[in-house]
This record gives structure tokens, sequence and C-alpha cells, in this order.
């Protein structure tokens, strides 16, 4: 919903209880100005990232305002001023010309603009083809002004072509989606207990106790270690977003101490980094619970428990670091965008339970599948890892996959290879190796999302005189260009 600029949060706020009432629970509120500014780039105006724009409203009253256009290829509301704002200083028997100069003129001043520095000067509304109203413009801006296509409808056009507008709520989130986020911290939750209780349970030590001169030795699944430690890093992730999106926009529910996007977008950032120290807290913590049951030095441990995951940790901190220098999220929502694939966490989860399974035979309560894949598979060879394991390096496989690509087709053609090959090489003294190139495929699955947040406005923003509009028939041949 187009508003004006000047609208305030109480003013918006019983809008939106209005939308409530009859039926209509999520309200996006577009300032006008920054609609305006969206319809002229649909239009084919070249507005680049810097660019300012000072848009005069001219309706029954005169508003101006400035805008500007961010990094992130989004309009920015530098300044707005009304002729509510300047009533009292002009007297009530000036001519209206005068009035829309000094709104123009302070507007610019509350963006610290000076005269002849906007790079365009537009107007929109019913009156915005007024003589008066566009010589007063120049005068004042230095700069020509120019009509808006379809002046009196740009508001309402902008706010329909905004690919993003600029929300602040409108009461608590919808729910829909929202298993989907529950299941992204209670799966890889689930998974990191039951990993690391497996790995306690099946471990055996070797060597005497307490001794100073003879540690003594763990034989253990690491890879399991290695996995639970993920696991735990990526729960506290999503539970930290989730936390942090619920908490941020329902506060306030649109009163005035609602914080404003971009500070609930950094806020989401500031959410991530802390996740990545909790998750090596909770990783360490693993590490020191086994070196108390085992009575062994926590440096073997910690290999196995807090190295792996640095990489996805260093990789969720410059996600955080992404997400406050562009605060705006790609697809409209950082908690969608950021949810690690749940179906992912589970085959990784699978693959490395059965991969444990098979190298310390815990839980007993999965023997009779062992027997049974036995059965169906005989171990020939009598290698440590066995059908059961080679099943799990599918699993393996298919998570590798699942992370690599995302449509459908292409993780069957890179996931069955990958699988086999996984599940075909897959020996006792490589699995900790497949369990830590988990761990960087992870951390690779979030760098990537960094590396886009920085890049995608820069890959959408268009190059210096390039139009959006395609060139009329023949005009390519008449400028001697081919197409």
């Amino acid at each position: 919903m187009g508003v004006p600029a000047g609208w305030s949060a109480r003013r918006r706020a019983q809008v939106r209880a209005a939308a409530v009432r009859v039926g209509i629970h999520t309200v996006s509120f577009l300032p006008a100005p920054l609609a305006v500014c969206w319809h002229l780039l649909a239009g084919g105006a070249d507005l680049p990232i810097g660019v300012r724009v000072v848009v005069c409203e001219a309706g029954d009253e005169v508003a101006a305002s400035v805008v500007g256009r961010a990094d992130d290829g989004s309009f920015t509301l530098l300044s707005t001023v009304d002729a509510a704002t300047v009533a009292a200083d002009i007297p009530a028997t000036a001519d209206p010309a005068a009035a829309a100069e000094e709104v123009v003129r302070r507007a610019m001043a509350g963006a610290e603009l000076p005269s002849g520095a906007a790079d365009l000067v537009c107007t929109a509304g019913v009156g915005a083809g007024r003589l008066a109203l566009g010589r007063s413009l120049a005068s004042v801006t230095g700069v020509q002004p120019m009509m808006v296509a379809e002046a009196e409808l740009a508001v309402l056009l902008g706010t329909i072509q905004a690919p993003d507008p600029d929300r602040d709520g409108a009461g608590p989130p919808p729910l829909s989606g929202s298993w989907r986020d529950v299941a992204a911290i209670v799966v890889p939750a689930a998974w990191s207990v039951l990993l690391v209780a497996q790995f306690l349970a099946g471990s055996q030590r070797f060597g005497p106790r307490e001794k100073l001169a003879a540690p003594g030795m763990l034989l253990a699944s690491w890879g399991g270690l290695a996995f639970a430690s993920l696991f735990a890093l990526l729960a506290v992730a999503a539970g930290m977003l989730l936390a942090t999106t619920v908490r941020h926009d329902r506060s306030g529910d649109g009163a005035d101490d609602a914080p404003a996007a971009w500070v609930r977008h950094r806020l989401t950032g500031i959410a991530l980094a802390g996740a990545a120290a909790g998750g090596v807290f909770v990783a360490a913590l693993y590490a020191v619970i086994g070196g108390g049951l085992f009575d062994l030095d926590l440096w073997p441990l910690l290999r196995w428990s807090v190295l792996p995951i640095l990489p996805a940790a260093a990789a969720l901190v410059a996600v955080a670091a992404a997400i406050w220098r562009r605060p705006q999220p790609p697809d409209g929502s950082w908690l969608a965008w950021l949810r690690f694939p749940p179906v992912a966490v589970t085959l990784a989860g699978v693959g490395a339970l059965l991969i444990a399974l098979d190298e310390t035979g815990s839980p007993e309560l999965l023997q009779p599948l062992t027997w049974l894949l036995n059965q169906w598979l005989p171990n020939v060879r009598e290698t440590i890892i066995g059908p059961v394991g080679r099943l799990g390096g599918l699993c393996l496989g298919a998570a590798a996959a699942w992370l690599l690509v995302t449509r459908p087709w292409h993780r069957l053609l890179l996931g069955v290879p990958l699988a086999v090959l996984i599940a075909s090489t897959l020996a006792w003294r490589t699995s900790g190796a497949v369990a830590v190139g988990i761990c960087l495929l992870a951390a690779a699955w979030w760098a990537a999302r960094a590396v886009r947040v920085l890049l995608r406005p820069g890959l959408l923003t268009p190059p210096p005189g390039w139009t959006t509009t395609s060139p009329a028939p023949g005009a390519a041949e008449a400028d001697g260009r081919h197409p």
C-alpha cells in the first residue's frame, strides 16, 4: 500500500488494524516517493546506485521528498517535507507556488542537497503538470523538472511495480512455512544429540586411567563426533535466526517502538555471528564431556569436534557481515533464505549413524539391521566397513548432492554417481575424512549465501547508459548496429 511519506507509525497501525478487521492480515506500506521511483525505474529511467531524486507530489497540497538509491538497489527516503510543515511560516494569502518552493527547499536542506546537485527532479500527482509548479521547482533545485508518465497513478503503479517493498509488518507474521523453521532446529538438534550419544556409547578406551606417562588411546567413530558438532552448529544457527526474526518482527506490533526493517535485518546478522560462537561452544562442550568420561586429553577430541566445523562457523560470520553490509534480503525473508535444508541434514545424519554402527556396533538396537544386510550383501572381503556402512556412504553422497545443486534433476544426476563413489571407496581410515568433507560442503553452502548477498545488487544493476526498454523496430539498423 502506498502511503504518504510523513505518515506516523500510529496512523499506519490504524490502517493495519482496519485491514485486519476486514480479513487482510498482511499489509505492507511503501512511502509514496519510493513508489514513484520504482515507477520511474520500471519505465526505463536510468537510476544507478547513488542517484538522488527530488520527488514532488502535487495534489491538494504539495509534498517534496529526496530519495537516494542504496548499494543494494533499494530506494531510501533521505528527507520529506509536506505543506503542513511549512504552513506556520507561509502566510495564508501567499501564492501556492511560493509554498511549493519552500517545501522543496526544506526537503533539500534536510537531505543536505544543494541547488543543482540533484540527479533528477520529477513531479507526480494530479497537479504534476502545472506550469507554475515546474518553474518553482526549476528555480529552487537548479534542475529542469520532468513529469512522470501517468502522473496521477504513479504511486499506485509504483507500489505494484516495486519488487520488494519495505515491509514494517502487519501483526504477527503468517504461519505458513513456520513448521519448516521449527524443523530446521529440531532435525539437526536431534541428530546431534543422537550421534554424540552413539559416539560416547560406542567408543572404547585402551590403557590405564589417570596416568601421566601413558594417557591411553580411544578407539571411536571420529566422523560421528564431527557430524554431531556440525549439526549442533546448524541447530544453534537456526534457533537464533528464528528467535531473532520472531522477536523483532513482532516487537511493538506497529507501534512507535517497532525497529526499522534494516535494523531488524542487521539484528539477524548479529544473531548469526552469535550462533557461530554458540555452535563452536557446544562442539567444545562435546569434547569436554568425552574427555571427562574417558579420562583423555582434550586435544584429540577437539580436533574432531571443533576443527571440522570452524570453516562453517567462519562462513556463518561471513553471512552475518554480508547482512550487515547489505541488509536487504534477496528473496524477501532472511528466515526462509538462510534455512539449511533439513533433508540434507537427515541424509547426512542417517549416513553418519550407519557408518558409526558398522565401526563400533553401537547402538545394539540396530544390530538386527546389520545382520539382515549382511545376509543380503555378504561382506566377502571382511572389511570393517560392511554393507551397513556402504548404505551410510550412499546417504552421505545424496546429502552432498543436495547441498551442491538445487534442481531435482541436477540432484539426481549428481547424487547417483557421487553416492556410488563414496559408498564403494569408503574405508575405516577414510570415514573421518568424508565427515570433514561434508562439513566443508556445509561451509560452502553458507559461503555461497554470503557471496550472493554481496554480488546480487551489482549483477542486477544495469551499467551506465543501459536502458531496460526494447528499441523500436529498425532502430538498431538505423544506428548501424546489428542485433
